[in-house]
């Protein structure tokens, strides 16, 4: 999960500085750019891991359940 959390902020955050760059932005602007794209990058591919992870393990518990019901019956 941490890759998902990491990879795609960090790709999105040098994408953004290359434009940044091209288009000639201020320093400041620059790193304030970057920083708010890679925390927010952060923030909504780490809530999208733990979604996956918590519905995978839903899924699990309930597929574990319902193959303990039917050898029961």
């Amino acid at each position: 999960m941490l890759a998902w959390m990491l990879f795609f902020p960090i790709c999105m955050s040098l994408l953004t500085l290359a434009i940044a760059i091209i288009g000639s932005f201020t320093v400041q602007k620059m790193v304030v750019l970057v920083i708010f794209t890679f925390l927010s990058g952060v923030f909504i591919f780490g809530l999208l891991g733990l979604l996956v992870v918590s519905m995978s393990n839903k899924a699990a518990r309930l597929h574990q359940t319902w193959k303990t019901q039917k050898g029961q019956s």
